[in-house]
This record gives structure tokens, sequence and C-alpha cells, in this order.
């Protein structure tokens, strides 16, 4: 069974295959984002948030300050919780494929 976790936005729900889940009264449904540069992000409630993002802080925690989460594959959309890692901007830059 999948174990889904609220994210920072109350009625958003992640899990670690890297899926966001809006919970509603009346139906609840996996969203799906969009594409910019390769990324995943959402438009919650008029704000955007990208999805690595989200998926590690649902998890793992706040991000520190100059700190980013690199996507240990190179596949910006794939936001698996185990293709994730925190990292300082000089890591990531070593990192691009």
């Amino acid at each position: 069974m999948e174990e889904w976790k609220e994210t920072k936005i109350p009625g958003y729900y992640a899990n670690v295959e890297g899926e966001i889940l809006k919970v509603c009264k009346t139906v609840n449904r996996i969203l799906s984002g969009s594409l910019r540069e390769g990324y995943i992000r959402y438009c919650i409630l008029g704000k955007h948030y990208s999805g690595h993002r989200l998926i590690y802080e649902t998890f793992c925690g706040e991000i520190p300050e100059n700190m980013v989460i690199d996507h240990i594959d190179g596949n910006r959309s794939n936001n698996k919780l185990n293709n994730l890692r925190l990292v300082s901007y000089s890591d990531n830059a070593k990192n691009r494929h």
C-alpha cells in the first residue's frame, strides 16, 4: 500500500513515487502537473510548486538555505523520493548531464 503524507499545503498529499494527490470531500485525484524546462511543477491555489522540492520537503524536511534538490539520475521529471538528494549548488552543477 502506498504511503501518502500530507504536504505543507493542507489537503495535498505526496507519496514516495513522486505523485501529488488532492484530497477533497467529493473526489480525490492525482495531479498531473506541467513541465517547465523538464521539471514537473504544480499550480496549487494560484501558486507554483516544483514537484521535486515538494516531494523532498514532505518526506525529509525543509531544504536548508544554499542547498538544492538534485535528481540523481539526471531526469528532471523523475521525482521518486529515492531519486532525490540534498546537495550544494556546486555539487548539483557537477551532476548535470
